[in-house]
C-alpha cells in the first residue's frame, strides 16, 4: 500500500467542533454547516422537526417534533455534549450523546434537555421515542450551561459545572456521536456556545486523509489489526477507517514514531 510515513498526521482532539451560530436568521443547521446532521423522518431542510439559526443561536421550530442533531466528527465511546441554553416555557432543549441511526425513527442515544419549570431530564432515545431515567428540580435560568457525558455505562448530566442527574446506561448504547436534542412545543427554546467532543486528554490516536479503503495497514512491516469503529482503538496495531480518513493508536505522531518504513 501507500506509505504514508510522510503524509500528514492529526491527533484526535477532545473538543471536535465549537459553534456560536453566527449564520443568518432562518437557516436550517445543516444548510449553515453540513457538519451539524439531522436524524429525521422528513430529509434535512425540511424545517419539520428541525432547528434553525435565530440572533446567533440554534433555536427549535416545528411543534410537537422531537429534534436530534449531531455534529459529524470522529467521537470515541467517551463523549460529550455541552452548550449554553435559553429554555422556554413548555419546551425540552440541550445537549445529546452517543446519538445513532439514519433516521428519527431509527435513532438511540441520549440526551439532558432543560426546561425553566422542570429543571433537567436525561431521557434515553429509542427508535426516536424518549423515555425519562433521571431528573433534578431547578430553576434552569437562559446563559446556564449544560453539559451531558458518557463514559461506559455512566450518563452524567452537569448543570454550570455541577453534577446533578446520573444514570447507569443498561441497553447497550455505545458509539454514536454527540450533538443537540429538544422538543418544542411552540416556545422556541434554543442553545448557544455548543461543545462537542470526546472525554479526558488528547487520545492517542491519529488521522490521516487515506482512499481508498485500505484492506491492510502495515506498522513498521508489522500487519496491524482492524477494529470495529473508532472508539474500539485502544491499544498499538489497531486502526479503523471511515470516511475517507485512516485512524491508529500511536503515542507520538506517527510520521516519526514508525520509520522502518513507516505506516503503509
Amino acid at each position: 500500500g501507500a506509505n504514508l510515513k510522510n503524509s500528514g498526521w492529526t491527533q484526535v482532539p477532545p473538543a471536535l467542533h465549537t459553534d456560536s451560530f453566527t449564520g443568518t436568521n432562518g437557516t436550517e443547521l445543516h444548510a449553515y454547516n453540513a457538519g451539524w446532521n439531522y436524524l429525521g423522518s422528513t430529509g434535512l431542510n425540511s424545517g419539520t422537526g428541525t432547528m434553525v439559526i435565530q440572533s446567533n443561536a440554534a433555536q427549535t421550530v416545528t411543534s410537537g417534533y422531537q429534534v436530534f442533531y449531531y455534529w459529524d466528527g470522529a467521537f470515541g465511546d467517551g463523549q460529550y455534549s455541552q452548550m449554553k441554553v435559553n429554555p422556554i416555557s413548555g419546551d425540552y432543549i440541550g445537549p445529546a450523546v452517543r446519538l445513532n441511526g439514519t433516521t428519527r425513527a431509527g435513532s438511540t442515544g441520549f440526551r439532558c434537555v432543560a426546561n425553566p419549570r422542570d429543571g433537567l431530564s436525561i431521557d434515553r432515545i429509542t427508535g426516536g421515542s424518549t423515555m425519562n431515567v433521571g431528573n433534578y428540580t431547578t430553576t434552569v435560568a437562559a446563559g446556564d450551561t449544560v453539559r451531558l457525558e458518557a463514559s461506559g455505562t455512566s450518563i452524567v448530566c452537569k448543570l454550570n459545572g455541577v453534577t446533578r442527574v446520573t444514570y447507569t446506561e443498561t441497553g447497550g448504547y455505545s458509539g454514536g456521536r454527540a450533538g443537540i436534542s429538544g422538543t418544542y412545543f411552540g416556545s422556541h427554546g434554543a442553545v448557544d456556545d455548543v461543545e462537542v467532543g470526546n472525554l479526558g486528554s488528547v487520545l492517542p490516536v491519529w488521522q490521516s486523509s487515506v482512499t481508498p479503503e485500505p484492506k491492510w495497514v502495515f506498522f513498521d512491516g508489522a500487519a496491524g489489526n482492524k477494529v470495529a469503529s473508532l472508539a474500539a482503538i485502544t491499544r498499538p496495531g489497531q486502526w479503523y477507517w471511515a470516511s475517507n480518513a485512516l485512524y491508529v493508536y500511536s503515542v507520538g505522531d506517527p510520521a516519526t514514531s514508525f520509520t522502518s518504513p513507516g505506516v503503509e
